[in-house]
């Protein structure tokens, strides 16, 4: 087995420490041979290592100077460690060179309009709206779009697109909220197509899964869930097609089989911080905040820089009406160091709601008779992705949470917009 088949075969497991050893490797055998810088940059991508992918993005860019998609990778690459001025430069770049990249389009749009260049902001994003998508990725990436700017909308029906360009990006990627705007980076599927051939070959359990994320997409539940059965019934411990399902049911509105599912996957693989976070939000869906609460804890156990599991927890004790617990949890996850650029931009909000909390805990008296009034003016950012329990669900499509060579991803945390 050569280093990239074998680094490709760590990678599918997640362990993709292991596997980037071997992704060097193959590009000091082959320094020709774009899929060693392919799996280096998606290991370190998976691993949280923004600034090292973009360094390798830039040896892979020296080595294919006129492909845009690898110059559109950067920029969300980029985008990833808070640069965002240097990720805009990169899709002006790639746009350059292929002026209807659909994603690099959406990418760039709400970028230029935060600098001030409105016209060409929605200039952007219109045509990319209005074309014709080459592929499921691209018109995926619209669908998205559409579903999110109506959600934005609903809140300012007056605003038109260009206001809700700017709120679904008042943050950065890594603000801890869905990057509603911000579809699939831009050259991540043909990455992952020329990097993972082999698992996408039909048959195969990953094929299964991707074929099941994109059935579930239109809205063909059933069918979605008899093929990830049947990548189930072949795989019963492969820990991401468990994951899939979990998310086909939550679209089902079947929560209860969705959490106990969870469980498997954490057998599976123990202790996933998405994971724990995934089956904690299904936890508050189902009213067992506890229970909750204590998934949110491990997180924090296991990963202290995981600020997401922070946040959800403060949102599940402000709901509570536990005000002294709150003040705590913030102040824990403000000391924390968080794991990534991202998480950075999540625990400056939380110092900022924090600050707040603090405000009204002073006018009132005590964080206790404070804390009504903190609720009222916005409280907690954070919640569960599909709601607490009494709540309405609004679960994305399971493909919008695939990590991977058309695997499905983890479960991820969600926060309101």
């Amino acid at each position: 087995m050569d280093a990239i088949a074998e680094a490709n075969a760590l990678a599918v497991d997640d362990e993709t420490a292991r596997a980037l050893p071997l992704y060097e490797e193959a590009v000091r055998q082959n320094p020709d041979d774009e899929r060693g810088y392919y799996g280096a940059v998606l290991a370190l991508l998976h691993m949280k290592q923004n600034e090292k992918a973009a360094e390798w993005m830039e040896r892979l860019i020296r080595l294919r100077p006129d492909d845009a998609h690898l110059h559109g990778l950067m920029g969300s690459v980029l985008e990833g460690c808070g640069k965002t001025d240097e990720a805009l430069a990169c899709y002006e770049k790639a746009l350059g060179i292929d002026p209807d990249d659909i994603m690099v389009l959406f990418r760039a749009s709400p970028l230029l309009i935060r600098r001030g260049r409105t016209k060409e902001g929605m200039e952007c994003f219109n045509k990319a709206m209005g074309a014709e998508p080459s592929d499921e990725h691209e018109a995926r990436a619209q669908r998205e779009i559409m579903a999110n700017i109506a959600k934005v909308q609903e809140m300012a029906d007056d605003a038109g697109a260009e206001a809700a360009l700017a709120e679904m990006r008042q943050d950065a990627d890594g603000g801890g909220r869905p990057p509603g705007l911000s579809p699939a980076m831009p050259g991540m599927p043909g990455m992952l197509k020329a990097l993972f051939a082999e698992y996408l070959e039909e048959g195969s359990p990953q094929e299964a899964m991707a074929r099941a994320s994109a059935l579930s997409d239109e809205g063909k539940l059933d069918e979605a869930m008899a093929a990830i059965d049947g990548a189930i019934a072949e795989h019963p411990d492969l820990a991401d097609a468990h994951s899939v399902k979990a998310a086909i049911l939550i679209q089902m509105g079947r929560y209860r089989e969705a959490a106990e599912l969870m469980d498997t996957v954490l057998r599976l693989r123990p202790d996933g911080p998405e994971d724990l976070c995934a089956k904690g939000m299904l936890l508050e869906k189902l009213g067992r905040r506890d229970e909750a609460l204590a998934c949110y804890d491990r997180v924090i156990e296991v990963e202290p820089g995981e600020t997401m599991a922070y946040y959800l927890k403060c949102g599940a004790l402000a709901h509570a009406g536990d005000a002294r617990g709150l003040a705590e949890c913030y102040r824990a996850a403000l000391s924390s160091a968080p794991r990534d650029d991202g998480r950075e931009t999540m625990q400056r909000s939380m110092g900022r709601e924090y600050a707040e909390l603090e405000r009204c805990a002073q006018e009132a008296g005590s964080v206790e008779a404070g804390l009504g009034a903190f609720v009222d003016g916005g409280g907690v950012a954070a919640r569960p992705q599909w709601g607490r329990a009494g709540e309405g669900a609004r679960a994305p499509p399971a493909s919008r949470r695939a990590r991977g060579a058309g695997r499905a991803g983890r479960l991820r945390a969600g926060r309101r917009r």
